[in-house]
């Protein structure tokens, strides 16, 4: 395991934990994604782009139940049905979970920005990992009453860690973003909404 990914299986770990255990008064069972077990019905497929001292994508792989139960819990308010609050909510996880990331990248002199996050709707059975074609670090993250992958697909930049300029990271993050959901939704949707 290389210097970055280490870096990076340690900042998502961190982050997950200290989402859950601020927003939901929960510490979450982080396990291996299977590929052969993620054959759920995934739904609703939130991520954001970061770029500087890496290029990556960051996405939350969720279905119908586990999305409308995860923003109950952080509304505090029943959502029975996927709607529009719902993805909203799911879109605004990915977002916090980014924040974290970036703040303890940054601890470890990785320096990123972030893009807004995309939300792609559907419905397929598939292995996210299989459909990116870089590095990356996931985690089947368990919850009491549900379970949902987070995957972070990564490039390191030459030179490892550096600081590049707002205006440039923000682009190439912005970007990533663009092309990763555009891959994902053709390749898992066809015709998905985003």
């Amino acid at each position: 395991m290389s210097d970055a990914q280490k870096v990076i299986r340690y900042v998502l770990q961190a982050s997950l934990v200290e989402l859950f255990q601020v927003a939901f008064s929960e510490t979450p069972q982080l396990n291996p994604c299977q590929d052969s077990s993620s054959s759920q019905e995934i739904q609703i497929i939130a991520s954001i782009g970061l770029a500087g001292s890496l290029n990556a994508s960051l996405a939350l792989a969720v279905n119908c139940q586990t999305a409308c139960c995860l923003v109950s819990k952080m509304l505090g308010c029943q959502i029975e049905r996927l709607n529009q609050d719902a993805i909203d909510g799911v879109a605004e996880l990915v977002n916090i979970l980014a924040g974290l990331a970036k703040t303890k990248f940054s601890e470890k002199s990785y320096f990123l920005t972030l893009s807004l996050p995309t939300i792609i709707t559907g419905s397929a059975a598939v292995s996210v990992r299989q459909l990116m074609k870089s590095e990356g670090v996931s985690f089947n993250v368990q919850l009491k009453e549900m379970a949902f992958d987070v995957y972070f697909f990564y490039a390191v930049e030459e030179g490892g860690k550096k600081n590049v300029s707002n205006n440039a990271a923000d682009n190439s993050a912005s970007t990533s973003s663009q092309k990763a959901a555009e891959t994902l939704k053709n390749l898992l949707f066809g015709q998905g909404s985003i």
